[in-house]
Formats: structure tokens, sequence, C-alpha cells
């Protein structure tokens, strides 16, 4: 059950950032989540005996869907990270760099995991076997520990928010990413009481593995599903607050700058801001050009000050994007 709704979960989110993928610079959590859907798609009961059925019905399914899953969730490590411009190359390398060492250790180990029939629950049937501990031990530890890193980059990064809307897409994504090192934690500590036989942990971590990990997918989608809101929601406010001050200071700038710069102005400009930004130049222009000429009254000086600092903000939100 939990797998079907972790699929159909990623899924909705896939589809949604496909229809606004034109809006985004990276691609990466499209990736992602188009990853992990599949991953999920393939653990739920009908599909992976459907699909293991045509590879001779020895459970060699769960291979490529359990490494479909760590892929998704590498890409998923960068794009949380890069969602608050915190993925560096140096980032990206160690995760992807781990990610092929822990695809080697997991092709390996269940290589030497002896199965003998299809099974909807694997580790159950054969998690007593060292080899499958490893196998599925692996994976945990991967999955928890680079979502793990970047919740703490999230962390980190939450004084510097002061959107509210935005501050609740990343608590969202701090959330399943805690919920995520929680249900990894209990999948090891599963594998480990599996193989030395303490029935009474494993059956105290399958109830705590299931419902963090559904938690955990729940809250990353959602993290992922606000932030565009919030993006968007900043972005209206954003025009608004420029288009405000544009108003006042081509008045200023007409009543100021000669008629050939006013001239050579006449066609649009592909933003706003842009357009403000030239505006204010120019209108600093014209007074260090003539001093005495045009003066600038209290009201007036005030509006520049204000367009001034409004684009001095832009301009950092740009450079940390």
């Amino acid at each position: 059950m939990s797998a079907a709704i972790i699929a159909g979960a990623m899924w909705s989110l896939s589809i949604v950032l496909l229809i606004t993928a034109r809006r985004r610079r990276s691609q990466r959590i499209l990736v992602a989540a188009s990853l992990i859907a599949a991953a999920q798609t393939l653990n739920v009961d009908d599909v992976y005996f459907a699909a293991d059925a045509v590879m001779g019905s020895q459970n060699w399914m769960m291979l490529p869907a359990n490494l479909l899953q760590v892929c998704g969730v590498a890409v998923l490590s960068t794009a949380i990270q890069g969602s608050v411009g915190a993925a560096s190359s140096a980032n990206r390398r160690w995760t992807y760099g781990l990610l092929a060492l822990t695809a080697c250790v997991m092709v390996g180990s269940f290589g030497c995991t002896s199965t003998t029939t299809t099974t909807g629950s694997f580790m159950r049937e054969y998690g007593a076997q060292p080899a499958a501990a490893v196998f599925n031990g692996v994976e945990m530890a991967f999955i928890g520990g680079v979502l793990g890193h970047a919740g703490w980059v999230l962390v980190r990064f939450i004084p510097a928010v002061s959107d509210r809307m935005f501050a609740l897409g990343i608590w969202l994504l701090i959330l399943g990413s805690v919920s995520a090192v929680g249900f990894t934690s209990a999948a090891v500590v599963m594998d480990i009481a599996h193989v030395v036989g303490d029935v009474r942990t494993m059956d105290l971590g399958r109830r705590l593995y299931g419902s963090l990990m559904t938690a955990s997918v729940l809250l990353l989608c959602g993290g992922f599903s606000v932030l565009p809101l919030a993006r968007r929601s900043e972005g209206w406010r954003r025009s608004r607050r420029v288009n405000r001050l544009m108003a006042g200071v081509e008045r200023v700038w007409k009543r100021v700058t000669p008629s050939d710069v006013q001239r050579r102005q006449e066609f649009d400009y592909w933003s706003s801001e842009m357009r403000l930004h030239r505006q204010v130049i120019e209108i600093e222009d014209a007074l260090l050009a003539s001093p005495g000429e045009h003066v600038l009254s209290r009201r007036e000086s005030c509006l520049m000050r204000s367009a001034q600092v409004c684009l001095a903000r832009l301009a950092q939100l740009e450079l940390g994007r």
C-alpha cells in the first residue's frame, strides 16, 4: 500500500513539474521525481510480479527498481540543495561518486543473495542472509546520508529566509529529510536484527519504517509543490513594487533628462526592472552633468533612494540564485 501511495504522489508531482518545466532553469527535481516514481511503481506488488515474471521469476526486478531509487534520491538531494542555491559542483561530484560506489556494492551483494521465487516481501523472505542485509543496508544508508545532508543545508539556510510561504516550503523539505533519516535508520536496524534473529526489534522497526517513509515522501512532495507557488507570489509582489516605483521615477526622468536621451528610450525593455534601472542611471547622469539646472525635491530624493535600494535588493537576489 505504501508503495502505491508513494508512486501516486511522485507521479502527480512529476506531472505538475512537467507542466511547469519551462519556468525553471534546472530540471533536476523533475528527473528525481520521475526516477523515484518509476522505482516505486515497480515495487507495487502487481507490477513487480508481472515484471519479474518476464525476467524469470527470481526477484531480479528488485535490483533495477532499487537502483532507480538510489539514482532518484541522489538527484533529489542535489535538487533540494539547488532550491536554495547551495548545490555546488563539489557537492554534486561527492553525491554522484558515492552513488556509483553504492550501486556497485548493491549489485555485488544482490548477486550473492540466494533467491528461489518471486516474493513481494524480499527482505522478509531473504533478509536473514548477510548479503541481502548488505544490499538493503547500503541502499538505506546512502538514502539517509544524502537526504540528511541536504536537510542540514536547508537548516543553515532558514535564517536567511524572510518570505513566509517560501519558509513553509523549506520547512516541509527539512521535515521530509528528517523523516528520511528516520525510516532509513529503522531499515538498517531491521537488517541487522534480521541477521541476528531479533524478531522483537524487527517488528518495532517495521512499524516505524512504513509510516516514516510515507511521511517523508509526502512532505518532500509538499515542499517542492509550495516552493514554485512561493516564487510566483514573490515575483508578483516584486513586479508590483517595481511598477509603483517606476511610475514616480518616470515623472522625474521626463523632467530631468534631455530630450535626445528620452527619444533613445522609445522602445520596450524586456522587463520593467531594466527600464527602472536605466532611468535611475540616466537621472543621476543628468544631475551630475548639470548640477545647477535640475534640483530634486525632498519627495523625489526619497523616491530615488527607494528605487536604488529596491534595485540593489533585486540584484542581490539574482546573485544568490
